[in-house]
């Protein structure tokens, strides 16, 4: 659209009937209106719904390469299952459906989360969550697809009643989702992903049967096993695509349009993206998009596509349009009328008239684009000379598009109000860890093109635990807020600090164009801020050895390890020269009191995380969260996690945790293999049991001594587990640092049966 001509001519009602328009619903009805003549015939719209999964699992595809290969391998699981359960042909085909799906709301997930190479952060996965729910909305308005967008909805509820996103249980959760849900569970397990290697198939299938009653439906997952033990012949292909007329053509064009904008998460990107598939799917000569200022009493055009005329322009600054020059425009902003407008229209509105004759068109179409309960803008389309022109049924499909942006443009505009809330922790008031990655990254980028250096200090609270122990949490919280004031304050004498809380009791400080140097100097001003409490501080800057953001914040987590070694209130400088002899912190003997106390917070910390973090989780989960609540009693920098199949001879180590180096925002995830008769110790427990060594105490040819020393450690305590298909090893590793590990066997023994399932 252009610059609008400026006499206003006397209202006139419009000659296009659309009365009937003000009672339809938006979205739903419109899209059914579309839809109308694919009702009429059951096996077209059979046919039409089988073509929309196929063009909706493609897209997932195209999104993410893991997640269509994924659903492809649901899809063939659950189709064995179904058949094995003996369900109708309507009913495996609904289960098909529904495989093929089940992750179609991740096209509304940030890429950053979607594609994200590592764990993902507590409100990282609050997002992820959501794409059960945007599923479901993707899917409700299309004609035959109610049940599956239900499915699709309820396909991460549990058997117990503690899923998500309504807390279904049993049988209330659809059986089509029962069914995924197992398949989706396994086929994740034997799937390799970025941040962790395939669980070996014994492993899976031993996770699936822990899971049943609990996560899974029981008798699902009965199936399911029997499937994976007596593989049927790989189910047929879909049928293949008939001839589609125009209700199909108009049915993919829409799925294109809606896919396109729940991709999309600013408004910025809702807006480019809904023009340019709107124009292709409508094939009309070119397309806008406005906003209607209600403050201005204005529409201002935002974007504009397809062949423009004279004046126009893609992006205009100062396209506006006031209703008191268009009264057609009035009716649509106040009334939420659509209108069409034609120059052989003698009743048609002269000043459109004229605005079409300027672009070179013949005809225009614009319907309102409404959100909530107000309009929020305008869709407004147009046809050149020659051209079929606008009839009822495009008027339809036109506010079918509108309603697909006007869901974009809430989610954007809720999303762009989270973001605000994303990037901030609510305790502190600093920067989180997200925020602090990209401002990290940004640092480096800009470091590498200026040529001057970047530090990062990163520090944590010295003896966090002791304060919540002993003044409880809200003790805790105080000290946190004081250390990030403490920060805050040490770094406003540096322009461009910026400040984070990474995690817990972690905090990070990023200074562009800084010298090591001042960078230690920074961290001692907060030392002398914070006291009488006290932190540890580790050093980095690019140019003492960090290539990348990555090696930037990995050599600071090392430094800051180091610094913890040397005792409270230290600051080491990553690739600095070690101080001068210095006596090491010391302990003081322990007492048999000390020790039980220890240990009955051991069994209680561990037991809480069983209950907590652990509750219906498989062993593996299980595992990870008692040796997580050990480390940190017994203060202990790593474990491992580890599983011996049944007949094989050999360790296969799952799960890997190195705090030294990695920190445990950064745990490690990968597979190896040990051959078992190499390390004689594990071989004579390898039937249930466990023993700790310390390498002072053993020979140095020792296997298992050997191995500590090659991992960095001084000491271990290894536990055994049986289970069926083999036996889960689970391994607490020890330096300087940690209490001894002996004396804390039995309870770990005792947490490890109770988190494998073993007693």
């Amino acid at each position: 659209m252009s610059a609008p001509s400026t006499s206003p001519p006397d209202p006139r009602p419009t000659a296009y009937p659309v009365a009937e328009e003000r009672s339809l619903r938006q979205g739903e009805r419109a899209l059914m209106a579309v839809l109308h003549d694919l009702e009429a015939d059951r096996d077209r719209a059979a046919e039409a719904q089988r073509a929309i999964v196929r063009s909706l699992a493609a897209a997932l595809e195209a999104r993410d390469g893991y997640t269509g290969g994924h659903s492809e391998a649901v899809h063939q699981l659950a189709l064995s299952v179904a058949r094995r359960l003996g369900l109708s042909r309507d009913a495996v085909e609904h289960v098909a459906s529904v495989s093929l799906l089940h992750d179609i709301g991740k096209i509304g997930i940030p890429d950053a989360i979607l594609h994200k190479p590592g764990p993902l952060d507590a409100g990282e996965r609050a997002i992820m969550r959501e794409h059960p729910a945007i599923g479901e909305r993707i899917l409700l308005p299309l004609p035959g697809m109610e049940e599956v967008a239900r499915a699709v909805r309820h396909e991460h509820e549990r058997w117990d009643g503690r899923g998500y996103p309504d807390g279904l249980a049993g049988e209330a959760i659809p059986l089509a989702a029962r069914i995924v849900l197992a398949c989706d569970t396994y086929a994740a397990m034997v799937s390799d992903r970025p941040y962790r290697r395939s669980l070996p198939e014994v492993v899976a299938r031993e996770e699936l049967a822990l899971a049943a009653g609990r996560q899974l439906d029981p008798a699902v997952v009965a199936t399911l096993l029997d499937c994976l033990d007596h593989p049927d012949a790989a189910p047929a292909g879909p049928a293949p695509a008939r001839g589609e007329g125009r209700t199909e053509a108009e049915l993919r064009a829409l799925m294109a349009v809606a896919t396109a904008v729940t991709a999309a998460h600013r408004l910025e990107d809702v807006v480019e993206t809904a023009a340019d598939a709107a124009l292709e799917a409508l094939g009309v000569s070119s397309l806008s998009i406005s906003r209607w200022e209600r403050d201005h009493g204005e529409l201002r055009t935002l974007i504009n596509v397809g062949d423009l005329g004279e004046g126009e322009e893609r992006h205009p600054a100062d396209e506006v349009y006031r209703t008191a020059g268009f009264p057609d425009l009035d009716e649509l902003v106040h009334r939420r009328r659509p209108h069409r407008a034609s120059v052989a229209d003698p009743e048609a509105d002269p000043d459109e008239v004229a605005l079409l004759r300027s672009l070179g068109k013949a005809e225009s179409l614009a319907v309102p684009i409404v959100y909530g309960e107000d309009v929020w803008g305008e869709l407004y389309a147009t046809q050149a000379e020659g051209r079929p022109g606008f009839d009822d049924r495009d008027l339809r499909f036109l506010q079918a598009i509108a309603d697909q942006i006007a869901a974009a443009v809430g989610r954007a505009e809720v999303f762009g109000r989270l973001a605000e809330l994303a990037y901030s922790d609510p305790l502190t008031g600093l920067a989180n860890r997200r925020a602090f990655e990209e401002r990290l990254e940004q640092a480096a980028a800009g470091a590498d093109a200026s040529g001057r250096d970047v530090a990062l200090i990163v520090g944590d609270l010295d003896d966090l635990k002791a304060i919540n122990d002993t003044g409880g949490h809200a003790a805790g919280d105080t000290a946190l807020v004081a250390a990030a004031g403490a920060l805050a304050r040490a770094a406003e004498r540096h322009p461009g600090a910026f400040v984070a809380r990474l995690s817990g009791d972690e905090f990070a400080i990023v200074l562009p164009r800084c010298e090591p140097w001042r960078a230690e100097e920074l961290a001692q001003r907060a030392l002398e801020v914070i006291a009488p409490e006290t932190m540890s501080f580790g050093v980095a800057t690019l140019r003492t050895g960090a290539g990348t953001s990555a090696d930037l914040l990995r050599s600071a987590d090392a430094a800051l390890y180091d610094a913890k070694r040397r005792g409270r209130g230290q600051v080491v400088t990553a690739g600095a020269p070690a101080p001068g002899p210095r006596s090491p912190e010391r302990r003081g003997p322990r007492g048999r009191r000390d020790t039980d106390a220890r240990l009955a917070t051991l069994l209680r910390e561990g037991l809480e995380a069983l209950d907590g973090a652990g509750a219906g989780a498989g062993a593996l989960e299980r595992l990870d969260a008692v040796l997580t609540a050990a480390a940190g009693v017994l203060d202990a920098p790593g474990w491992a996690i580890s599983f011996l199949p049944e007949g094989a001879g050999h360790i296969e180590t799952i799960r890997d945790v190195d705090l030294a180096h990695g920190r445990q925002e950064t745990v490690q995830f990968h597979q190896e293999r040990y051959a078992l008769a190499d390390y004689p110790r594990t071989a004579a427990i390898a039937a249930g049991g466990g023993f700790a060594l310390h390498r002072e105490k053993v020979p140095g040819h020792d296997p298992e001594s050997r191995l500590l020393a090659e991992l960095g450690y001084e000491a271990v305590a290894a536990i055994v587990v049986p289970v069926a298909g083999g036996q889960w090893l689970a391994e607490l590793f020890g330096d300087a640092r940690t209490s001894e590990l002996r004396p804390a066997l039995p309870a770990l023994r005792l947490l490890a049966q109770a988190a494998a399932g073993a007693g």
